[in-house]
């Protein structure tokens, strides 16, 4: 359990910091240094079906629907809000743009809507996690045959593509403008193409326990992977509503999940890599809500009047370093305060909360009343 655990979180540590790398302006500097095809355009394939693999893992529907969907709230959508609304604040301090059309995109909760880009990814995960609670409670998913879920999943996959085509020219407000875009809230429009991998994450987590990487099986997956990205038009952009030849797209996914899973197990194994990648997985909402505005900011200072190509890329290495890291302090402040916990941490735990709320989750206060 510990070791399975770890290496997840390795995982996690991993995925979380392809996503700020893409997120940064490194390769665009090093092919102008270096004149290269791109790397991270391809690791797009598997980069968000990842995130989603991995929270599938851990996914349970044993508890009741009310107590379920309070929890996900809790844990996705109070995050989520949280910031939402301070960005909202701080954006009606400075003046900047049309505060109504940012509300109303705050409850849309899409890439274009959202002023904090990343956001999307929380509102996304908890329409993910609904309708994958739907999929295994109600329709019991896991009692079916092994033939019977691939073909379900398959059919997620195809219904998911005639749904994607059908919205994607439908217009509809966004972030300061009108914009084609599907007219369903939290990208759920994408949500039978990321429930494949959340739902491959739960199905496969007893094999995940004991898993250990197979040479010939990573070869394979390399080797296709590359062919799929060579060979094929193959797209994923998960909160940009692109998902080009299906197919192939999902099977490069699967192939970068299995590269990375390896490459995490081998890391859990090297102290460095291990502790570092541990902690970033641990921090990985905080790096993924904060990483954006904290690079921007660090390289907007750096690289003020600068135009040289190779310190350009260095600037944006240490921007990059500091965006990733940076969210690691916020996660500490959040942990050692009560008043930041409310807005990122459960409830349950947070002292604030417990002076109102006794151990048998009755109000003090109608105590003092019965008294």
């Amino acid at each position: 359990m510990e070791c399975r655990i770890k290496y997840i979180d390795v995982a996690k540590g991993i995925s979380i910091s392809l996503v700020a790398v893409a997120h940064s302006k490194l390769e665009h500097h090093l092919r102008s240094i270096f004149d290269y095809n791109s790397v991270m355009e391809p690791m797009a394939l598997f980069r968000m079906p990842l995130f989603f693999f991995l929270s599938g893992i851990f996914f349970s529907c044993q508890i009741a629907p009310r107590y379920f969907f309070l929890k996900k709230a809790e844990s996705i959508l109070k995050p989520y809000f949280a910031v939402s609304f301070l960005v909202l604040f701080l954006n009606s301090l400075m003046g900047r743009g049309n505060l109504d059309v940012q509300l109303i995109g705050i409850f849309y909760g899409d890439m274009g809507s959202v002023s904090l880009v990343p956001l999307w990814f929380l509102t996304h995960l908890f329409a993910l996690y609904a309708v994958c609670y739907v999929l295994f409670r109600c329709l019991r998913f896991k009692n079916h045959s092994f033939s019977l879920q691939a073909v379900i999943l398959f059919l997620l996959i195809a219904v998911g593509a005639l749904i994607n085509l059908d919205l994607l020219q439908k217009e509809t407000l966004s972030y300061g403008s009108a914009v084609a875009v599907p007219a369903l809230p939290f990208t759920m429009d994408m949500v039978l193409f990321t429930s494949i991998y959340f739902v491959a994450g739960n199905l496969l987590k007893n094999k995940l326990v004991s898993f250990k990487p197979q040479i010939n099986v990573l070869i394979c997956c390399v080797y296709l992977f590359f062919c799929i990205v060579k060979y094929t038009g193959a797209q994923i952009n998960i909160g940009g509503r692109v998902y080009n030849e299906p197919l192939f797209a999902t099977l490069a996914a699967f192939a970068g999940i299995y590269v990375v899973i390896s490459c995490a197990w081998w890391f859990s194994r090297i102290q460095i890599f291990s502790v570092v990648f541990q902690k970033l997985g641990e921090a990985s909402i905080y790096i993924l809500i904060f990483h954006y505005v904290l690079y921007a900011w660090m390289y907007s200072y750096l690289t003020n009047g600068l135009t040289n190509e190779t310190v350009l890329a260095l600037a944006t290495i240490v921007s990059l370093v500091f965006g990733i890291t940076a969210p690691l302090l916020v996660k500490l402040l959040v942990e050692r305060s009560d008043v930041l916990a409310l807005a990122f941490l459960p409830f349950r735990t947070n002292a604030l909360v417990q002076k109102i709320w006794n151990v048998d989750g009755k109000k003090h206060v109608v105590n003092s009343a019965l008294k």
